[in-house]
């Protein structure tokens, strides 16, 4: 096209066709725009950014193996905060993993200062910038990490003081991180 070393040299993230067409053809493509815009510090052109949204349905015909790689892939890097933000924010999550999207704007009440979903994120961004003898182990604690409060949406309650509780979450969320991580053929 001509534009690449511009467009490197600008930090721009495009596709080499209309983004729509691209992502229509290989659906994979917007996991791996959100990856490269975070890991290495791309910013992407705004067609492509709205292109994300408006095809993540097509998301929906890739293997759930490739999307493992790719989600794997965005966890184990230092932006793996960003890269889950992004991937809420285009709506991508409510093709391949939908209980994530429940958390967002969900109060936790008392000392929490997040929504449910922020405070994953915050969790995750934590976790992964720990030291850890190798990438396994990293990964290990970063999926804990991100569904480590996955079923407070659906086990809310407040109590007789207005209290807000979350009774059950931690087994709730065991069962769906086990459903999902099967799903996504994680052993």
């Amino acid at each position: 096209l001509g534009t690449g070393l511009a467009d490197l040299q600008a930090r721009l993230l495009r596709t080499p066709m209309d983004p729509r067409q691209t992502f229509s053809d290989d659906p994979l493509r917007m996991l791996r725009a959100i990856r490269f815009k975070n890991r290495f510090g791309f910013q992407p052109v705004a067609e492509l950014w709205e292109a994300i949204r408006e095809e993540k349905d097509r998301l929906s015909i890739v293997s759930a193996e490739r999307i493992r790689d790719e989600l794997v892939l965005m966890l184990l890097h230092e932006s793996a905060g960003q890269s889950l933000r992004d991937l809420m924010d285009r709506n991508l999550f409510s093709v391949f993993a939908p209980e994530f999207c429940e958390g967002v704007g969900v109060d936790q009440g008392s000392y929490h200062t997040r929504d449910v979903w922020e405070h994953t994120v915050n969790v995750v961004e934590q976790a992964v910038n720990q030291e850890y003898p190798n990438d396994e182990e990293r990964l290990l604690v970063v999926l804990s990490a991100l569904f480590h409060d996955v079923a407070k949406p659906r086990t809310k309650t407040l109590d007789a003081q207005g209290r807000v509780r979350f009774f059950g979450h931690d087994k709730q969320g065991a069962e769906i991180a086990r459903m999902r991580l099967l799903q996504l053929r994680f052993s």
